[in-house]
Parts: structure tokens; sequence; C-alpha cells
């Protein structure tokens, strides 16, 4: 008898080596023989434009995430595809989470995967709006279970880096009430959610059309290698102990 999964159109993924959702358990179990890390990307659904999918930040956290385990023991688990959002609430199809609902998911997530075996823990933070909630959730875990947790988030691209000084104009106090009061919800009155800033939900001057697949491969390739880096040195600490 033919399964569904054969004769499906739509299902087209290919099993991702030490991706959760495509593990067995006896898989898990032979993971744990020589691995306890995981790498949690946490991404949003959200406007990105009318040029790019809702799910830009989500794919891309995960996408990245499958990329590094293939070059490194760690165990891919993402369990949300939200992030919180509040400020593109005006585009249709944008979703947002509570910071609290995020919070809550992942230490649940957590507590479940310590239970397994696993001890170490590192968040890819793929959305800028997520930053504050994962700085929290990593102390949290760090405070309040037996694990061990970092958080790590998508580089900027060199070009990106070197606009940021004339941004914040070398100012901190500028940079500090920035950061304060920009894409905040159109409730709290801020008038800086995306609509009231930009009607189509764009940031920058930059033509997408000058986007290349060179620049976008050297990107994720810079990406993996820290990743990695980082994780062989954390496995070199560990066996110190």
């Amino acid at each position: 008898m033919t399964s569904i999964t054969q004769t499906n159109p739509l299902w087209k993924e290919d099993k991702i080596r030490n991706y959760l959702p495509h593990m067995t358990v006896p898989e898990v179990e032979v993971f744990l023989e020589c691995s306890d890390m995981v790498l949690i990307p946490i991404g949003a659904l959200e406007q990105h434009a009318a040029h790019l999918p809702i799910g830009t930040d989500f794919i891309n956290g995960v996408e990245l995430c499958k990329l590094i385990t293939q070059e490194r023991d760690i165990l891919v688990a993402p369990v949300l595809m939200a992030g919180q959002s509040p400020y593109h609430m005006a585009f249709s199809g944008s979703i947002t989470l509570s910071a609290e609902v995020i919070i809550k998911v992942h230490m649940e997530t957590v507590e479940s995967l310590i239970k397994h075996g696993f001890k170490r823990f590192v968040f890819m933070n793929s959305h800028g709006g997520n930053a504050a909630i994962t700085t929290f959730l990593v102390d949290q875990i760090n405070q309040k279970t037996s694990a061990v947790a970092v958080a790590t988030k998508l580089t900027l691209p060199s070009h990106l880096k070197n606009m940021l000084p004339n941004v914040i104009n070398e100012e901190p106090t500028a940079k500090l009430l920035f950061l304060s009061e920009a894409l905040k919800d159109a409730d709290t009155g801020k008038k800086t959610s995306t609509i009231e800033m930009t009607k189509t939900g764009v940031w920058g001057e930059l033509n997408p059309n000058e986007a290349t697949l060179e620049r976008g491969f050297k990107n994720v390739q810079n990406n993996i290698k820290a990743c990695s880096e980082f994780i062989d040195r954390w496995n070199e600490l560990v066996s110190i102990k």
C-alpha cells in the first residue's frame, strides 16, 4: 500500500540531519550519545514589504540552523513560527505574540528537552523585535533550570554595519532614545509603528533588485563559520571541566 506522503504532490521536504521535526526517537537517543546541545531559532511572521514572504524571518532562521547542524552536532528544534511584531499589524497577514507567550513556550520547550538529557541551548534570533525577549529568556533559563543557555543573532552585512554610525551620529543618548521609541505598537501613541513611518513596509533606500546570490551566499557562509567556531570553542571549554 502506497503511503500518503509518497503520493502527496505538496510534500517536497527531504529529511535533514539533526533536525528534530524529522527525527525518530531512536535517532534522538543516538544523538544524545555525542552531543547535549540544542539550537533554537526564534523568528517571526510579519510583513516584509510587497516583495518578500511573511515568513522571511522564520525561514531565514530555520534554514540557517539547518545548515549549521550539517557542520556540527547540534540539535535544531524550532517550536514557534511567530514572534513579537505588534508594530507591523497594520499589514495584512502579520502575526504577533506577546512576550509572555513566547517566553513561556520556549521555557517549557527547554524544560522538556532537559528531561531527555539536553544541557546546553543556543538561541538564534532572526528578528530584531525578539532581541529583548531572547535576552530575558536566556537569563530565565540560566536562573531557573539546570541548563546553560546563550543567545546569538543573525549578523548584519558589512555594508549595513558601516551605515550604523551615520544612523546614530555616534551619539549614545540618541541611540538609546531611538531604540526606546522606534518600532512600537500603534496603540502606544509613539507614532513609530511601521505603517506610520513607511506605507510600503520598506526600511532603507537600497533597491531589492540590487541583491545578488553571491552576496547572500557569502553572508550565510560567514554565519555558519561563526556559529561552528562558537560551538567548537564551547565544546572545548566543557571538556576542560
